[in-house]
């Protein structure tokens, strides 16, 4: 498949407005300058490799080593450094055995297993499927001192954070453990120059890191960013202190491992594994609002607003149409990293998990195309291709494989949309002839096969019960059964033969069903054919009786029948039948027809088309011939919905019935004459 091709021009707005956005925010930063996600990125880098002599050490696929089965996608920086703490030589490659300093920005995915995030991103302003875990590590060389200084060194002189926003947290021990409170690491808080009452103590939660229920496993310290400026209640307020921060950045400090008996043993070295979020550091660096508000995401929600000219991003946290942006931004950049690290979309394990991103991707550009339709030459691949465009150009410098894997990415995206689309039509489909059939049809071959035929024997019964029962039964009621059974063996025919395709490969058409529909089908048109020759007897009788009794101009008719006894078997059911017919044959122009059903009951039908309802309607047609005293408590009205085309009346005479029919008869010709 050839792959699609971006508009130059949408990548020129892009850089645009980026370089607009940077420049807008320039002039409000707190910071002495303005950091790009790149050149924060970069800071983090820099700092630990030139001031700190650590090695750069590139992030790894989001997709597993193979020999690793516990992880569906890389979801932390120490993922390919695991066998360096689990002190498993065999599985270290030269490479990882000289490593002592080292630091990187590892792509992270979480959207399933113990770290799953995926239901909650949109919703918030910190969760995302996929993140930057920006890390530095120390295996067997520098440990809590160094650590702790260097981390606060970054903060507060290079990316300039007001020491006096931040506050860390520290290890309050836990005696079954027969670990002690972290004094160490808080004398080395005291002298950095972090005042006592900001550094607070918490449990094993909030303080303790272990990789699973047994391995490597070690207390840490976390620096947290106070979200308002407290004051000096506020810092003693340990409670206030948790509720308005966000935390940063992690120190771990691996010293233990840990057995199936949840024994704690020293390690014969002692690791450093910090992390701390880009995105969430890029918010404070930036000084916008939240993650959404960076450089990383905003240039999505200009790209998306100028494409398919939908309303602008408003920042708000339950606004469905901002949700649906983030979601989409969000996804959008998972989607491209995973596909470019080599997942593909599938039925299992990690593709599955990125299937159902892409499709819960495209559910909300749908939410967006309800507030406001996409162009009409604008497609749901057009906004998905930009979007994955828009990825490669933010985070291609750091990932350059994004733009190597540019055509794989689109092409896939392509496809998954595609069959997506096919998904939603056919269960739609399945479930709208469920619900019409009243049956329970699903994707299951031979389940569908026996609910089909079931239907159409079903359907066979009625037709064997009308004939069975036809002579005891008012004709019209058995005209109104055989077409609902037309109606429902009709809307069999449609669900196996709408998509031939998806009905052979559901059970939906098959040659037990195709012999069984056609047998079903036959025996329904004999008897058709049979009703039919009885509609035709009774037009013919109608048409014969009507010309004996009838009044007609050019321009009006008048038919008045007080003897129906042309119609064997005759039911009153049958009046409306008649009166359509009457319709049929003469009501083009005003009509009255004028029907006597038993002793004293009389129906009277008037429809006058739109045409003629300027000079008379129907209903005042009738009122003007009944304007005497000889009428007045005799007639009553049946209601109809359009009285001025269509009215209805039931007369009640007990004597004189053909004196007082003609002389209604004439009142409704000279009144016919008068206006038509």
């Amino acid at each position: 498949m050839k792959p699609r091709i971006l508009q130059p021009r949408w990548i020129n707005q892009m850089i645009n407005r980026q370089q607009k956005f940077s420049t807008e925010f320039n002039q409000l930063n707190h910071t002495k300058q303005f950091l790009t996600s790149n050149q924060c990125r970069q800071s983090f880098i820099d700092y630990f490799v030139n001031e700190h002599k650590h090695e750069f050490f590139r992030s790894s696929p989001v997709k597993p080593l193979q020999n690793d089965q516990s992880l569906l996608f890389v979801n932390a920086g120490m993922n390919q450094f695991k066998s360096i703490f689990m002190e498993n030589n065999d599985d270290l490659n030269e490479q990882l055995k000289r490593l002592r300093r080292v630091v990187n920005s590892q792509k992270c995915i979480r959207v399933g297993g113990k770290h799953c995030d995926l239901e909650t991103v949109g919703k918030d302003f910190t969760h995302h499927t996929f993140f930057e875990m920006l890390g530095n590590w120390s295996f067997n060389d520098y440990f809590k001192q160094d650590a702790c200084s260097m981390a606060w060194n970054l903060l507060t002189k290079i990316y300039c954070i007001d020491p006096k926003r931040l506050f860390v947290t520290i290890f309050a021990g836990n005696e079954s453990l027969g670990l002690e409170t972290d004094l160490e690491t808080y004398e080395i808080w005291r002298s950095i120059g972090v005042p006592k009452n900001r550094i607070l103590s918490l449990g094993m939660k909030d303080n303790f890191w272990e990789m699973g229920q047994t391995g490597p496993c070690g207390i840490c310290t976390e620096i947290h960013y106070l979200l308002k400026e407290p004051n000096d209640n506020d810092v003693d307020n340990k409670q206030f202190m948790m509720d308005n921060s966000m935390e940063i950045w992690n120190l771990v400090f691996i010293q233990y491992f840990r057995d199936q008996n949840e024994n704690l043993k020293r390690l014969n070295k002692n690791f450093v594994d910090t992390g701390m979020g880009l995105e969430r550091i890029l918010s404070l660096v930036q000084n916008v609002p939240n993650n959404y508000a960076t450089d990383l995401f905003t240039p999505y929600f200009q790209q998306l607003q100028n494409l398919c000219k939908w309303p602008k991003y408003s920042h708000r946290l339950m606004d469905e149409k901002d949700i649906a942006y983030r979601i989409l931004a969000d996804h959008s950049r998972m989607i491209s990293i995973a596909i470019a690290d080599g997942i593909e979309p599938s039925d299992r394990g990690a593709g599955y998990l990125l299937r159902r991103v892409i499709r819960r991707a495209s559910d909300s550009l749908k939410t967006l195309t309800r507030i406001q339709s996409l162009p009409v030459n604008v497609s749901e691949t057009d906004v998905f291709l930009l979007a994955a465009d828009t990825t490669i150009k933010i985070l291609g410098q750091a990932f350059p494989e994004l733009e190597q894997q540019s055509t794989k990415i689109f092409q896939i995206i392509d496809e998954e949309l595609r069959l997506y689309s096919t998904a939603i039509a056919r269960n739609t489909f399945i479930l709208k002839y469920s619900k019409l059939l009243q049956i329970e049809i699903n994707e299951n071959y031979d389940h569908n096969q026996m609910v089909i035929i079931d239907c159409i024997e079903r359907i066979d019964s009625r037709i064997d019960i009308i004939r069975k029962f036809q002579s005891k039964k008012n004709f019209l009621d058995n005209q109104t059964e055989i077409d609902q059974i037309r109606k429902d063996l009709q809307t069999v025919q449609d669900l196996i033969t709408n998509d031939l395709t998806l009905s052979q490969r559901f059970g939906l058409f098959t040659d037990k069903i195709d012999k069984k529909f056609q047998q079903c089908d036959m025996k329904l048109i004999e008897l058709e054919n049979e009703s039919n020759e009885i509609i035709e007897k009774i037009i013919q009788h109608f048409q014969l009786e009507a010309s004996k009794h009838m009044l007609k101009s050019d321009s009006y008719t008048i038919i008045s029948l007080l003897n129906i006894d042309f119609i064997p078997n005759f039911d009153e059911n049958l009046k409306d039948f008649l009166m359509k017919i009457g319709l049929d044959l003469y009501g083009h122009n005003p009509l009255v027809l004028i029907m006597k059903f038993d002793r004293s009951n009389i129906q009277i039908q008037l429809s006058v088309p739109s045409a003629f309802q300027s000079k008379l309607d129907a209903h005042s047609w009738f009122q003007m011939a009944i304007d005497s005293n000889q009428f007045a408590n005799i007639v009553q009205s049946i209601p109809t919905k359009r009285l001025k085309k269509m009215s209805k009346f039931q007369l009640t005479i007990d004597t004189n019935v053909e004196i007082i029919v003609d002389k209604l008869v004439k009142n409704l010709q000279n009144i016919g004459e008068k206006y038509f």
